[in-house]
């Protein structure tokens, strides 16, 4: 699969670095999705971008007694990012799985949610439902609001890996 430019890559980049840092982002998800279909980025894409180029630059923080927590640097995160995404090194790291991915589940939330997105047209469409999944993981953290109870059961399926059951 041809890599894609940084031009649309920086973006994208940009949005997944948000989900590394040491504050509550899974209402975020959606939005980050979004801009990476609208960028033109499957599936594939999607989980390779997130797991051997962010991950790995940006995982760390989220072991850190004292993460960062109010944001990146953009242009330093894109050169770190643009960089390990261009070592002679990432295809033995893809091969051997390396280093693990510090939140799968919100990987998964991206990919499902990104084809979600794309059985909408684009525009106000998906704009709305970015809205509504943005709502509903923010019900499920914090209770403060509800979004529309005729989507509930495919929004829960979509959200469901970044919200572990704990019973």
């Amino acid at each position: 699969m041809e890599r894609r430019d940084l031009v649309t890559l920086r973006p994208i980049w940009l949005s997944m670095s948000e989900h590394f840092l040491d504050t509550e982002t899974r209402h975020q998800l959606p939005a980050t999705a979004l801009i990476c279909v609208e960028a033109g980025l499957l599936d594939e894409e999607i989980e390779r971008t997130w797991r051997y180029d962010v991950a790995p630059v940006l995982g760390p923080n989220l072991k850190s007694s004292a993460g960062e927590w109010r944001g990146w640097a953009a242009d330093e995160i894109t050169q770190r990012i643009h960089a390990r995404s261009r070592s002679p090194l990432q295809g033995v790291r893809r091969a051997l799985n390396w280093p693990p991915d510090p939140l799968p589940g919100y990987r998964e939330v991206l990919t499902r949610t990104a084809a979600l997105l794309r059985r909408h047209a684009p525009g106000e469409a998906r704009e709305k439902l970015v809205h509504e999944l943005g709502s509903w993981a923010r019900t499920k953290i914090d209770a403060t609001e509800l979004a529309s109870v005729d989507l509930a059961p495919e929004l829960d399926e979509v959200l469901e890996p970044a919200f572990p059951r704990t019973d």
